[in-house]
C-alpha cells in the first residue's frame, strides 16, 4: 500500500505522469511474487518442524530426537525466502529508479492559495462531515486530559498482577540468586545474540517433556531480569542445557559453533 501511494503521489505532487508504468507493474508483480516467496515458506516450514517435534516412535521414544534434523528438513524454505527476499528488494530499487525519473521530468511545485466555505455547524460540538472524534481532536486539554486518563487505567492492568505476582506463583525453594559467574555466563548469552534464536521456556506438552525436561515452572523465573523466554526456536530450548553437557562443550559452542552442533 504505501508504493501504491508513493506512485499516487509523487505525479501529483510534481505536475506530471509517472516516468514509466511499466516498471510500476513490474514492480507490483516481482513485489507481490516476493512476498509471496518470504512469506509462504515459512508457515510451511513452522507445520513441517512442528509436526515433526511431535512425531513419536511406536515404542514411545521421539522420531526425531536430534533437533538438527528437523532444521535440515527445512534449509530449502531458507532459500527460498531469500529468493523473496531479493525480489522484494529488487521491486524498491524499481521503485526508486521511477520515482527519480519521474522527479526529474515534473515541474516546479508551488504553493497554491485556496479557499473554502466554511463547515456548517451540525450541532454544539460537530460540524458537517466531521467524524465523531474530530471535535475531541481540536481540544488539546480535552484530548490530553482524556488520553492520560486512558493511559492510566491502562497501565493499572498491566502493573497490578505484577504487584500481586507473589500472591500467585508459588516459591521454589532450589531457585536460587545466579552467582556472579553464572550473571556472567547470563550476559554472554546476551551479547552473543543466543536469545534470538533459541528459546528458554519448556511448555507443558509430551513431545517437549521428552526432548528437554521437565517444563518450566513461572518460579524459575523470579531472579530473571529481563526474561530470556525467547521468541523463536531456530535452535533448540535451552532451558536445562546448563547441566546437560560438560563446560568444554560449553567453551567449544562458545568459540566455534559449528565443532559441536550448529548448523549456522
Amino acid at each position: 500500500m504505501t508504493f501504491g501511494i508513493i506512485y499516487y503521489l509523487v505525479p501529483i505532487l510534481f505536475k506530471t505522469k509517472l516516468a514509466s508504468t511499466k516498471l510500476a507493474n513490474f514492480h507490483f508483480w516481482i513485489g507481490t511474487l516476493g512476498i509471496i516467496l518470504y512469506a509462504l515458506p515459512m508457515y510451511v516450514a513452522g507445520f513441517v518442524q512442528a509436526f515433526m517435534w511431535k512425531q513419536f516412535n511406536p515404542d514411545g521414544t521421539l522420531a526425531y530426537g536430534n533437533f538438527l534434523e528437523t532444521v535440515n528438513e527445512i534449509m530449502p524454505m531458507y532459500w527460498m525466502r531469500a529468493i523473496g527476499g531479493t525480489l522484494y528488494i529488487a521491486g524498491m530499487l524499481v521503485l526508486v529508479y521511477n520515482v527519480i525519473m519521474t522527479v526529474r521530468q515534473g515541474s516546479t511545485v508551488t504553493d497554491e492559495l485556496v479557499e473554502a466555505a466554511p463547515l456548517t455547524r451540525v450541532s454544539k460540538k460537530r460540524t458537517a462531515s466531521e467524524g465523531w472524534h474530530t471535535w475531541l481532536e481540536r481540544k488539546p486539554l480535552k484530548m490530553t486530559l482524556y488520553s492520560t486518563i486512558a493511559i492510566l487505567i491502562g497501565g493499572l492492568v498491566q502493573i497490578v498482577p505484577s504487584l500481586m505476582v507473589d500472591d500467585y506463583i508459588p516459591v521454589i525453594s532450589s531457585v536460587k540468586p545466579y552467582t556472579p559467574l553464572e550473571l556472567e555466563g547470563r550476559d554472554i548469552y546476551i551479547r552473543e545474540g543466543c536469545v534470538g534464536c533459541h528459546s528458554q521456556m519448556i511448555r507443558p506438552f509430551r513431545s517437549e517433556v521428552e526432548r528437554y525436561g521437565e517444563y518450566s515452572k513461572a518460579g524459575e523465573y523470579v531472579y530473571d531480569h529481563p526474561f530470556l523466554f525467547g521468541s523463536k526456536r531456530t535452535g533448540p530450548d535451552l532451558m536445562r542445557v546448563g547441566g546437560k553437557y560438560n563446560d568444554n562443550w560449553h567453551l567449544n559452542h562458545f568459540y566455534d559453533p559449528q565443532t559441536t552442533s550448529s548448523v549456522l
